[in-house]
């Protein structure tokens, strides 16, 4: 083709090209709107969630000694209490042990040991674990509450999540060159290499 089709054929290309980043560029404005749009309705929800379980977390891992004790000492006193009184009373304020991921109040039963000792010779203690006990032990671990504050958590929203990465790397989009086509060497005579113009008188 000539030059002139080529030059057409190189417009029509970078029209088209042009074309299609101008409508890439509008979807992403819109998207970037919406994104906009959905950050400000859920952000301050989502705060608020994730601030209130992070709380509650804190204020039981700072209540764990207490639960502790509660298991360990008070309630085997309890146990030996009611066996020496003859075994009547109910002690509340445990969980079921047969339901894991659930809390389910239910009295504290020591079926399997002596109540005497303080139930503290079985090795099934499914039957007495006290519901702060039974938080900790089961129901908190399979949540895996965790996995929130972890990366690409629900609860960890930063610069460093990778849906807030950038799509491009630094050092893009470079700017803008034209390629330089090489051109053709043109080598000039010298005036002394030229053509001796020929006379008119040449030719008689």
């Amino acid at each position: 083709p000539g030059l002139e089709d080529r030059i057409d054929h190189a417009n029509d290309a970078v029209e088209s090209a042009f074309h299609d980043m101008s409508e890439t560029f509008a979807e992403m404005k819109s998207l970037m709107r919406k994104t906009q749009v959905d950050w400000n309705t859920y952000s301050k929800p989502l705060a608020s969630s994730c601030n209130g379980i992070r709380k509650e977390l804190v204020h039981l891992a700072h209540t764990s000694p207490q639960c502790l004790d509660a298991q360990d000492r008070i309630l085997p006193r309890l146990f030996k209490k009611r066996a020496k009184n003859g075994g009547s009373e109910e002690i509340q304020g445990c969980a079921r042990g047969d339901l894991p991921f659930a809390m389910v109040p239910s009295t504290c039963q020591c079926l399997a040991g002596n109540e005497a000792g303080g139930c503290k010779d079985t090795e099934v203690d499914g039957d007495h674990v006290l519901r702060c006990s039974h938080l900790r032990r089961r129901i908190l671990p399979a949540m895996q509450l965790q996995q929130l504050y972890e990366e690409d958590g629900d609860c960890n929203v930063s610069d460093e999540a990778s849906f807030n990465k950038a799509l491009l790397a630094d050092d893009e989009p470079t700017d803008f060159e034209v390629a330089h086509a090489a051109m053709p060497a043109i080598s000039f005579y010298s005036l002394q290499e030229l053509p001796r113009r020929r006379a008119f008188d040449d030719f008689l």
